[in-house]
């Protein structure tokens, strides 16, 4: 499908059109196709947390925490990794495959709060011991620790 026969499809306002047409031409494609779309976003809800289900597991989605009633959206959205060829091949050998089901259902409810404090102490200790010490990782340090870091790892 063409760029202009998407637009037309997701009735695209003219101004859009010459965005989208603009974008295309740079070789980005501004509408997934309807079968990335099903494979990619979530379909369905986690009725305990209220957390989006299914759909790929790094895909844009509602996450909550049933213990704290906390909830947030993460993930990447579907137009960003309909571009990225990591995805989109994924997606190409998914069909080649013949779209099997997935194994793992994935679930944006979060593992209860005394699990994620011993994931992150495991991580925390593990990063301590690390010479190299990317940005996300950083973070996971105290204020305390991440200071003494800042003449050795400047960002």
């Amino acid at each position: 499908m063409t760029i202009r026969e998407a637009c037309d499809a997701e009735e695209c306002t003219d101004k859009l059109k010459k965005i989208h047409a603009d974008l295309a031409r740079r070789g980005w494609h501004s509408h997934p196709s309807q079968g990335f779309l099903r494979w990619w976003k979530p379909d369905g809800i986690n009725h305990d947390s209220g957390a989006e289900t299914g759909g790929h597991q790094d895909a844009y989605r509602k996450c909550a925490n049933p213990e704290t009633r906390a909830w947030g959206y993460y993930g990447i959205k579907a137009g960003v990794a309909y571009n990225m060829s990591e995805y989109y091949n994924e997606y190409l050998r998914w069909l080649e495959c013949g779209s099997p089901p997935r194994t793992n259902d994935c679930d944006g409810t979060a593992a209860p709060i005394a699990e994620q404090k011993n994931i992150w102490k495991k991580i925390r200790n593990i990063l301590k011991g690390s010479t190299i010490i990317s940005g996300a990782e950083r973070f996971a340090l105290d204020n305390r620790e991440r200071l003494a870091l800042e003449d050795r790892n400047p960002f």
